[in-house]
């Protein structure tokens, strides 16, 4: 999102998009945008107050890269993103926010990291947090941990890893990922949790577009399912005889056109 509430901003959404769709919470700050130099903790911190003002959750993303983490720079890293990013806000604005620890060298390593790797580089995020808070500080924020692309053992992660979520990028790509996660982390982070004291009911666009949603996952699912390929392979696979029928639609086209031009050709002689 912009740093603007609105106006026009070519590619890039403003408060006012996200009001006008009802958004309920954005992510800020992903490594990729910090490295193409797309946001920076100076837009991050203005970002984030747009958010709490609209009660749209902010949610931020820190973590350090490949050479950082290797040269034991981490704690100084994330330190700086967070004080940035967070600083000067108070209690309330706190509780109404969310951090992703999604350090990018886990995706950038020649071979997937040990989970208790992961673990201890995420004790260290919540280290920092709790540095820059306090020790009094009453509302302290949620802490998810970003997780390789090519995390195999979820249910282990979520046993080894002490963390209020966890941030599973491209599961859009993987169903089988996505069912997974969901049939293990739902106990985990449901079971204790408290009935709300006054549901707003959806309203029925709302409903309509959960309808429609769901739908689209679960045929999506069970046709990987039947046919043991991803939601993308199916696509390329339904595109393929399309070509081919391009091909004879060109190929008729010709011989018709080709026709066409001999009889022409035919008139004209006869007429001469």
């Amino acid at each position: 999102m912009n740093s603007v509430s609105q106006g026009s901003f070519t590619v890039s959404i403003t408060m006012r998009m996200l009001q006008e769709a009802k958004a309920k919470f954005v992510l800020l700050g992903t490594s990729k945008n910090r490295k193409l130099g797309l946001e920076n903790s100076e837009d991050i911190h203005k970002k984030i107050s747009l958010c709490i003002e609209a009660d749209i959750m902010p949610i931020i993303c820190v973590g350090e890269n490949l050479e950082e983490y290797q040269s034991d720079r981490s704690e100084t890293v994330l330190n700086q993103q967070l004080s940035e990013s967070l600083g000067n806000r108070t209690e309330e604005e706190w509780a109404k926010l969310q951090i992703v620890y999604e350090g990018p060298w886990m995706n950038q390593t020649a071979f997937p990291p040990e989970l208790n790797e992961i673990g201890a580089a995420f004790n260290r995020c919540r280290q920092q947090i709790d540095l820059i808070l306090g020790s009094d500080h009453k509302s302290k924020p949620k802490l998810l941990c970003g997780l390789p692309f090519d995390i195999k053992d979820l249910a282990s992660a979520l046993e080894l890893i002490p963390s209020d979520g966890f941030f599973l990028r491209h599961t859009d790509l993987n169903l089988e990922m996505l069912s997974a996660g969901l049939h293990l982390a739902a106990p985990k982070f449901l079971q204790d949790a408290p009935a709300p004291s006054s549901p707003v009911p959806p309203s029925v666009e709302e409903k309509e577009g959960v309808e429609r949603i769901t739908e689209a996952v679960l045929v999506a699912a069970k046709e990987a399912e039947t046919t043991g390929t991803l939601p993308h392979e199916l696509k390329e696979l339904e595109e393929e005889p399309l070509v081919e029928e391009k091909d004879e639609e060109l190929e008729n086209e010709e011989e018709e056109e080709s026709e066409s031009l001999e009889n022409e050709e035919e008139e004209n002689e006869s007429s001469s």
